[in-house]
């Protein structure tokens, strides 16, 4: 990169004014990497002539080979508007867009403030585009879009105009409903408008892009008129007479043959687009002349270089002279400078969101206001692997602070509670970074509004975490990913000598990746690595055997899938266990949890982390129907390394001594909410209540060796009398095709889904493709990518996305039923006794 423009960042970021935060988040293979090329190649990181080609974001060679994104990638550009000057610095990250890797789009928005939200122009709207939207507003994220591949909508509907004009307003109106549905602080009021300029239309591959402003520019002088109205002009039902030289929002004829006045985008944007581009295409350097003279690019499209243009392929001629007229870069980076709020103007309303202490201490205060003069507060979205494959930079945004090489820094994990010393460490800063693609610029400081990577506190953090130089500094929140691992294989080496390098190898894998798990299984030993689907855990294993320097022997498993346990009716009988000793009796019940309320914990619109908040207290009275003493006496929630969808309620009145044994109670519970009692998979949105105790006097007769053994008795007695259900989860399968391979494709999918437990829900039609949805079980759909490419002679793309956990049928306490068998399988594999114990074994009597 050119030493000006790395002075012109280094000057740029001390005014977070000037800083635009920004994600590139699509569906896979909507040209999100391809698109982000052009920008690169206007900062001068790559050249013009690999610009939609080179993939530059993609770093990984398993990216390179594979063609697709997986891990996001950073970069920061300096940017100057050609026409007002306006100065920036565009901190760019580029996402994945396979669903398998929607940790690492989180972690991409967590660190800025805005989205350049990309749309294949043909396929629309499409699964994993919700996804990343819904994402996005969860992190308060205003977002502007971009409608691209243009060129395939030219070569798809031909010259019918009006289709092409109402299949962008379709997929606009479609983004919109989704961020209308989603809706907070940062877009309320907030609408993606064409007119408005915050909606870009362009061909990465081909490197040319627009927005209305574009053509406003083109055609203010001409009509007289400002860019703005013009803008206004140009899009929706708008029309121009030819005759008057007016514009009209009426249909009506302009001649004798009742001929229509046509739609002024049509008109004056989608006629001379295709105009141009067909005489690229067709090497039709005559009328090409005369359009490059009209619209005044004679000094960069020459004469001599429209001769040129004879001689190379049709993708470089259409890409060279439709660059030059419209260079997508240009439109893009004005409307992320227009569009997208600098650092100073999101932190007024992400810092409430972000911050997990009080709204008036210093550390909010100072993120609020973006102050880099304040206490320094970082938050780490994800590891970066060093050409080391032992270290790793530690990737973020400084939203208040700046830091600095050479610092002391308080590093805060997951777990960190202010005053205490838990996952709490105290680090050297030892260099600090830009990052830029493949490469990292070294810099001595950044301050509030910059991303940053860190090297120096890796071996502090698995995943994510707070930097901080404020003692009294409560964390930034930590991320919620919208997708679970629910795919497991475990990973062993028959070489016990290998076992170090495997474990060395297993912790890498796990900083390396925001969203895959590493576990110990307890009966087995086994080493159990969990990914969200087949491609993830691919790629996983793949990676571990980097990690490990390809040296040992590593044996995966099949890949399993996980499961949770439920209960379906209140418990039929209060239960009772007693202490070892006899002296104590525990006394409870569970009873389902609303669906609704789990859903809600999940996606933390009920935050409970601070059980005694006032307005979690409310909702689920009012939301959810509870006693308001009910909702004031929670204990707590669990599991707390999964979804915690669980919680225990203290319904004893005027016990002595319930404080004594609180503790060893929750100990049991976050065990039995990790292992339940069917075949030990975690527990799903069951509500616990201790109805009565009975504690001996002294505190020697019930310490925590006596409480806890007997609470889980307990938690697991409620379990049994509850009708205990095994829950499996479900795929929502989006297949799109041409209308001519929906036969095939129907009789596939009835003979597949029928005895795998699925159902075909239904279609839709959009113009150009059908969209054939159907819920698959996660277990059932190894190999049901390939299989739907097969019959549909490639035809048809499936997409795969988590939808919901449902019971399986039957009673898992009967062996012979269809959940029983599945019940015994996983205890077998697990390594646990094929029988589940008799309830007597749980239940004491009086």
């Amino acid at each position: 990169m050119k030493t000006l423009q790395i002075e012109k960042i280094r000057e740029l970021m001390m005014n977070p004014n000037q800083i635009r935060n920004m994600s590139v988040i699509a569906h896979v293979d909507h040209g999100k990497t391809t698109l982000t090329d052009s920008l690169l190649a206007r900062a001068g990181i790559i050249s013009e002539s690999n610009a939609g080609k080179a993939c530059m974001m993609d770093t990984d060679p398993k990216e390179q080979k594979m063609g697709i994104t997986i891990k996001s990638t950073g970069v920061s550009l300096y940017y100057q508007n050609t026409v007002t000057k306006q100065e920036s610095i565009i901190n760019l990250i580029d996402s994945p867009g396979h669903i398998d890797f929607s940790g690492e789009v989180t972690a991409a928005l967590r660190v800025t403030d805005g989205a350049l939200v990309v749309v294949d122009a043909v396929e629309g709207v499409a699964v994993q585009t919700e996804t990343v939207l819904r994402q996005a507003c969860q992190e308060r994220i205003r977002p502007v879009l971009v409608i691209n591949k243009l060129d395939r909508l030219f070569s798809e509907l031909k010259d019918d105009y009006e289709n092409i004009y109402q299949r962008l307003v379709k997929i606009i109106a479609k983004v919109n409903s989704i961020l209308e549905m989603h809706e907070n602080d940062s877009i309320r009021g907030y609408t993606l408008d064409p007119s408005l300029g915050n909606v870009a239309f362009s061909s990465g591959k081909q490197c040319w892009g627009f927005t209305l402003k574009t053509f406003a520019r083109i055609y203010s002088q001409k009509f007289s008129t400002k860019e703005e109205t013009l803008m206004t002009k140009l899009w929706g039902d708008n029309y121009f007479n030819p005759q008057t030289k007016q514009f009209t929002s009426e249909v009506i004829s302009i001649n004798t043959q009742n001929k229509k006045a046509s739609r002024s985008f049509i008109e004056f944007v989608l006629v001379p687009l295709d105009k141009y581009y067909s005489a690229s295409s067709n090497a039709e350097i005559e009328t090409l002349s005369k359009m490059v003279e009209k619209l005044n690019l004679s000094s960069i499209l020459t004469s001599a270089e429209l001769e040129r243009l004879k001689q190379v392929d049709v993708q470089e001629r259409i890409k060279r002279s439709m660059r030059a007229w419209l260079p997508l870069a240009d439109a893009i980076l004005e409307m992320v400078q227009d569009h997208l709020p600098s650092p100073k103007e999101a932190m007024k309303y992400r810092s409430l969101y972000l911050y997990e202490g009080p709204a008036g201490d210093e550390a909010c205060a100072a993120m609020r206001e973006c102050n880099s003069e304040g206490p320094l507060m970082v938050y780490i979205s994800k590891m970066v692997q060093t050409e080391d494959l032992g270290r790793f930079y530690a990737f973020g945004r400084v939203f208040s602070g700046t830091i600095s090489q050479g610092m002391k820094v308080r590093v805060q994990g997951p777990d960190y509670k202010p005053g205490s010393k838990e996952d709490l460490f105290i680090k050297t800063i030892q260099h600090t970074f830009l990052m830029m693609g493949k490469q990292h610029e070294p810099i001595e400081s950044v301050p509030a509004g910059g991303t940053v990577l860190i090297l120096g506190v890796d071996n502090a953090l698995t995943k994510t975490g707070t930097l901080t130089t404020s003692e009294t500094a409560h964390n930034i929140r930590n991320m919620k990913y919208t997708i679970s691992p629910i795919l497991r294989v475990a990973v062993n080496t028959p070489n016990q000598q290998d076992l170090t390098r495997l474990l060395e190898g297993l912790k890498m894998l796990q900083k390396y990746d925001p969203l895959v798990q590493v576990e110990v299984e307890e009966n087995t030993g086994s080493y159990v690595v969990a990914g969200s689907g087949e491609l993830h855990i691919k790629i996983c294993l793949e990676k571990l055997n980097d990690f490990t320097h390809n040296s040992i022997n590593i044996v995966a498993s099949q890949p399993t899938v996980s499961y949770r346990e439920t209960i379906a009716e209140k418990s039929s009988q209060t239960c009772l266990a007693k202490t070892e000793n006899k002296l104590n009796h525990l006394y409870g019940t569970c009873e389902p949890l609303d669906e609704e309320l789990g859903s809600a914990i999940v996606s933390k619109k009920i935050n409970i982390k601070d059980i005694n908040n006032q307005k979690m207290i409310n909702s689920l009275v009012n939301d959810y129907s509870w006693e308001r003493e009910d909702a004031k006496r929670i204990w707590c929630f669990g599991p707390l390394e999964k979804e915690s969808t669980n919680c225990i309620v203290n319904q004893t009145v005027g016990i002595q001594g319930m404080p004594a044994i609180q503790p060893s109670i929750i100990t049991a519970f976050e065990w039995c909410t990790k292992e339940g009692l069917l075949c030990d998979e975690p527990l799903r949105n069951i509500r616990f209540n201790i109805m009565d105790v009975i504690i001996h006097d002294e505190p020697a007769h019930h310490r925590s060796n006596q409480i806890t053994p007997a609470a889980r008795r307990l938690f697991k007695a409620c379990q049994y009398v509850s009708e205990p259900k095994i829950l499996e989860p479900f795929y929502l399968c989006n297949i799109k095709t041409p209308d001519e391979r929906k036969g095939p494709i129907y009789a596939f999918l009835n003979k597949f889904l029928d005895k795998r437990r699925g159902l075909v829900l239904g279609e839709e039609y959009d113009d150009i493709f059908t969209v054939i949805q159907a819920y698959i079980p996660v277990s059932e759909s190894f190999g049901f990518d390939q299989a739907i490419k097969s019959v549909s002679q490639g035809m048809a793309m499936p997409a795969l996305s988590f939808s919901h956990w449902q019971a399986v049928q039957g009673n898992p306490l009967d062996p012979e039923s269809e959940s029983g068998k599945i019940v015994n399988e996983i205890r077998i594999r697990k390594g646990l006794n094929a029988k589940i114990p008799e309830l007597n074994y749980y239940l004491d009597k009086l």
